[in-house]
């Protein structure tokens, strides 16, 4: 069997929503995915549809655009901006990988390597870089959607913790904070993630949202409300 039989296998009500929403953006999506022959690459397009899916709830409308030589897997109309959404799919490393296949009964042994999710080489950060030249160019929010694997065992929290900094009372700049920002993504000096507007994240098909809380955020506040309904409860 084919991944897409294999995945679509007794789940009628997801392939439709699939079939619903590639027929009304005219997209090809399942045409696509039947033609994937490789499983990282099946999944990638199957967690960039159901973003799709999530941000097609509330959206004027949503396509595929490219600016310059860039084109985001989501260009959405919402309240008069446009807003891009990228995706990524945080996998187990192949090493935790090849420890489950071989020992899917002993969870003990997966070693946590928050890098992978917080470090300035993390796939997060890459994404977060990539669009800075047309974002700073035509002046576009920009949300970076995340799918972790339930095998990487990256929660929610852990996330918080990369994008907001661990619960630390401080002050700097005669101001109080209440968590570091010495390594949070959104506000350490390294501003590596000074062009996303927010962070959504899907795991176990519930989304949370990471709002960017710095005065450049580009968000207007039509479409801030909207994602911060969303928003993971702030420490």
């Amino acid at each position: 069997m084919s991944y897409f039989e294999i995945f679509f296998k007794d789940r009628e009500e997801l392939y439709n929503s699939f079939k619903s929403f590639d027929t009304k953006h005219r997209l090809r999506i399942l045409d696509k995915l039947s033609q994937k022959e490789n499983e990282s690459d099946f999944l990638s397009l199957v967690t960039e549809v159901n973003f799709g899916l999530f941000l097609d709830q509330f959206s004027d409308s949503i396509c595929k655009m490219s600016f310059d030589k860039l084109t985001p897997d989501w260009t959405i109309e919402l309240n008069n901006q446009k807003i891009i959404a990228e995706v990524v799919r945080l996998n187990p490393s192949a090493k935790d990988k090849a420890h489950l296949d071989c020992n899917s009964a002993n969870s003990g042994i997966i070693k946590f390597d928050y890098r992978r999710l917080a470090s300035g080489k993390s796939r997060l950060v890459k994404k977060a870089l990539k669009y800075i030249p047309i974002i700073e160019k035509y002046d576009l929010p920009y949300i970076i959607c995340i799918y972790i694997d339930f095998h990487t065992w990256f929660t929610k929290d852990d996330l918080y913790h990369s994008l907001y900094g661990e619960k630390e009372d401080n002050i700097f700049n005669d101001r109080y904070y209440s968590h570091s920002l010495e390594k949070a993504l959104y506000y350490s000096a390294k501003k590596e993630m000074k062009g996303v507007s927010g962070v959504l994240l899907r795991q176990s098909d519930e989304h949370t949202y990471y709002h960017n809380f710095s005065v450049d955020n580009r968000l207007n506040e039509k479409n801030k409300a909207i994602f911060l309904n969303w928003q993971r409860p702030y420490e």
